[in-house]
């Protein structure tokens, strides 16, 4: 009887756990100082909600029944989970037009130029700019020259490449 279940079994455990995951997640990032990125530690909360699955399925169904497409099963519904939860915690973290909505919803109303000065608690359109050229800077993709930006290559003309290759592949439109 147990074998006919522990088909369905082992996505099931590994949904339940989900908000586990996510718990985890906020405990490790909200324990660290101000100003460590919660990306950082999405790593290591995935590794913890896998190995807890492995653990849980282990213990629950025995190696006997845990085969290797259960094991495939399992792990690929912890990876759809962690993808997208990564995916809605970039979006809050990150998100531009959410930022926009929360910087109306706390002025009321802006017009465009107070949507641009006003961007993330007064910071501006610039410093959004800024920071993200900051970044690639730092990643070695691009570098300034005079006023100029410049791809770095390899890593910025690759980045660039794969950047073109996929939105041509997928049919993406202009834009982010």
């Amino acid at each position: 009887m147990l074998i006919k279940y522990a088909d369905i079994g082992v996505v099931l455990l590994a949904v339940a756990l989900f908000p586990a995951f996510v718990l985890c997640h906020v405990m490790l990032f909200r324990r660290q100082k101000a100003g460590v990125q919660g990306y950082v530690l999405l790593p290591l909360a995935f590794a913890l909600y896998g190995a807890a699955w492995l653990l849980l399925s282990l213990l629950f169904f025995g190696r006997e029944l845990l085969s290797l497409p259960r094991c495939f099963a399992g792990f690929a519904t912890v990876g759809f989970f962690c993808l997208g939860y990564m995916q809605v915690f970039s979006l809050t973290c990150r998100g531009f037009s959410l930022r926009i909505l929360v910087d109306l919803d706390k002025h009321g109303s802006l017009d465009i130029d107070g949507i641009m000065r006003e961007y993330s608690d007064g910071r501006g359109l610039d410093w959004l700019y800024d920071k993200r050229l900051a970044s690639m800077e730092s990643l070695r993709l691009i570098r300034r020259e005079n006023d100029t930006l410049v791809l770095r290559a390899p890593r910025g003309r690759a980045a660039a490449w794969l950047g073109i290759w996929t939105k041509r592949f997928l049919k993406i439109g202009p834009g982010g």
